[in-house]
C-alpha cells in the first residue's frame, strides 16, 4: 500500500523528545524497519530538501531509520507516478480521526492503538493460489499504466467458501491489518446475481471497516474463467470443450463444464441454450428433469450425477497454469497483453490489476 506520514506525527513525536512514551517516535521507527524490508510504499513528503527536519529526527530516531524514512524522496518522480496510478492510499496523521474518504484511508495511530501499519496487507482469496495468480494480473495493470518502481508485498490468507466470510468478519472486527479480498462471483450468466460466498463476504463490509475491502468478479464467473484461452487449452484435460472460446467462456464452468446443475433457472437455460446449439437433446433433458420440482433442492437430486453437457478441463487447470512441471509455456503470466484476452478479461484484469496494486505495492527491500 501506498502509505503517507504527515508531518504532524515528526513533529509530534520530536515535541515528545525525552518522554519514556513517545507513540509518534515509535511508530517512525515502525514504519522506517518497514520499508527497509519492503513491505509497503512509504513517502514522508515533509522530509523532501529540509535537513534541518532530517537532523532533528536524526538525533531523535538515528540517521539510519530517517535515511529509511526519506527513501523514496530520492525516487521521487517513481513516487509521483505512483501515487496518482493507485485507487486508494493510507495517510497516517494525528489530526483526523481513522476512516476513509473517497481514495484515502486516515489513521490516527493514537486512536487506532492496535493497527499494525507496518505489517503487510493480508490478501483473502478461496485457495491460496489464487492470490499469486492475481498477482499478475497487478503486473498486467503495472506494465499497461508504465509503473515501474516497485513490487507487490501480500500475506496470503485462504478463506474457501463460509470460511471467507468468518475470516473477514475477524479482520474487521480485531482492525489490525489492511485486508483485500478478491472473490469468485460463481454466477452462471451475465445478468445472475452473485452466490452465497460472495454475498456474504460483502455483508462483512456494511460497516464499512477502513482497515479492509473486497472486489467481486462481475463479468466472469471464476478465476479460471480469467485465464488466457490458449493457456486452457494448453494446460488443461484434453476432452475440455475448447469449442467455447468461439463464442463467450466468461459463465463456463472451466473445472467441470456445464452440466444439468447449471440450467435450473430458466434465464441460465435460455443463455447456454444460445451458445450451445449442438444439443438440443440434452436441453430436452434439462425440461424432462425439471417437471414435478417443486424447488431447487429437488432438481439437483435428479441431475447431480448426470453425465456433462460439455466437459470441462480439470480441477487442476489452475495450479497447472501457474507451476507448468514438464510443460513448455506457451505464454508466460509476466507478459499477458491485451491480444492474449477477452473483452471480459481485460475488464477483470484491469479492475483486479489496479485493486491488488494498490492494496499490494511495495518499495524493494531496501
Amino acid at each position: 500500500m501506498y502509505i503517507e506520514i504527515e508531518k504532524d506525527i515528526l513533529d509530534d513525536a520530536l515535541n515528545k523528545n525525552g518522554l519514556t512514551i513517545n507513540a509518534s517516535r515509535d511508530i517512525l521507527i515502525a514504519m522506517a524497519l518497514c520499508a527497509r524490508q519492503g513491505k509497503h510504499y512509504i513517502a514522508v513528503p515533509a522530509l523532501r530538501g529540509n535537513s534541518s527536519l532530517k537532523q532533528q529526527l536524526g538525533k531523535l530516531l538515528g540517521n539510519s531509520y530517517v535515511e529509511l524514512l526519506d527513501y523514496t524522496n530520492r525516487k521521487y518522480r517513481e513516487t509521483v507516478i505512483l501515487k496518482n496510478k493507485v485507487c486508494v492510499r493510507v495517510v497516517l496523521t494525528i489530526q483526523n480521526t481513522t476512516g476513509q474518504q473517497g481514495n484515502v484511508i486516515s489513521v490516527n495511530p493514537l486512536e487506532s492503538k492496535e493497527f499494525e501499519p507496518w505489517t503487510e496487507t493480508f490478501v483473502l482469496t478461496e485457495n491460496l493460489i489464487d492470490s499469486k495468480f492475481f498477482s499478475h494480473a497487478a503486473k498486467y495493470f503495472m506494465r499497461k499504466e508504465g509503473v515501474k518502481s516497485c513490487k507487490m508485498a501480500f500475506y496470503p490468507l485462504m478463506g474457501g467458501g463460509v470460511t471467507m466470510e468468518k475470516v473477514m468478519e475477524q479482520e474487521v472486527n480485531m482492525a489490525k491489518h489492511l485486508c483485500l479480498a478478491v472473490a469468485d462471483s460463481d454466477k452462471k450468466y451475465p445478468d445472475d446475481s452473485v452466490k452465497d460466498t460472495a454475498g456474504k463476504l460483502l455483508k462483512q463490509l456494511d460497516m464499512k471497516p477502513f482497515n479492509c475491502t473486497a472486489y467481486i468478479m462481475d463479468k466472469v464467473m471464476e478465476i479460471e474463467n480469467l485465464i488466457p484461452s490458449q493457456l486452457v487449452i494448453k494446460y488443461g484435460d484434453g476432452g475440455g470443450y475448447k469449442e467455447i472460446f468461439m463464442s463467450d467462456p466468461s459463465f463456463f464452468d472451466m473445472k467441470k463444464g456445464l452440466t444439468l446443475e447449471c440450467l435450473y433457472k430458466d434465464k441460465a437455460y435460455e443463455y447456454w441454450k444460445s451458445l450451445i446449439t449442438d444439443e438440443e437433446n440434452r436441453f430436452n433433458e434439462r425440461d424432462e428433469k425439471i417437471k414435478n420440482c417443486t424447488c431447487e433442492k429437488d432438481y439437483y437430486k435428479k441431475v447431480r450425477d448426470v453425465e456433462c453437457i460439455k466437459n470441462g478441463f480439470g480441477k487442476d487447470l489452475l495450479a497447472n497454469v501457474l507451476n507448468p512441471k514438464g510443460h513448455k509455456k506457451c505464454l508466460n503470466l509476466e507478459d499477458v497483453g491485451d491480444k492474449d484476452l477477452n473483452v471480459s478479461q481485460q475488464s477483470e484484469w484491469c479492475n483486479i490489476g489496479k485493486i491488488m496494486f494498490s492494496w499490494t505495492c511495495a518499495c524493494k527491500a531496501i
